[in-house]
């Protein structure tokens, strides 16, 4: 059996933890309020549902705001978590539309 390398094996470890550079951010967590469908099933993020009402009021009733609050959380964790990958992003969209034909008869 070889002999461990103590200090090779530290700077391995301390170059794999160095690595990571995504950023320390905590992704939202949608609470659970269970509610019965049909009496088959229960769906747990059955309140995230809004009705075209709630959807087209003017003044946005508790529920939309919950659930609006919920997904701005959600959007701005994505972005956080994306955010090393803009670059990319830019230039995969840039190839993408590239490759379209611009005048489409």
């Amino acid at each position: 059996m070889k002999r461990f390398n103590l200090p090779l094996s530290f700077l391995f470890a301390v170059l794999l933890f160095s690595c990571n550079t995504q950023p320390v951010v905590k992704a939202p967590v949608a609470g659970k309020i269970p509610h019965e469908l049909l009496n088959e099933r229960t769906d747990n993020y059955f309140w995230m549902r809004l009705s075209d009402e709630q959807k087209n009021a003017s003044k946005p009733d508790e529920q939309t705001v919950k659930v609006l609050d919920y997904l701005n959380k959600e959007n701005a964790y994505s972005k956080e978590v994306l955010k090393n990958t803009e670059v990319l992003q830019k230039t995969l969209y840039d190839e993408i539309t590239g490759r379209i034909k611009k005048d489409d008869e």
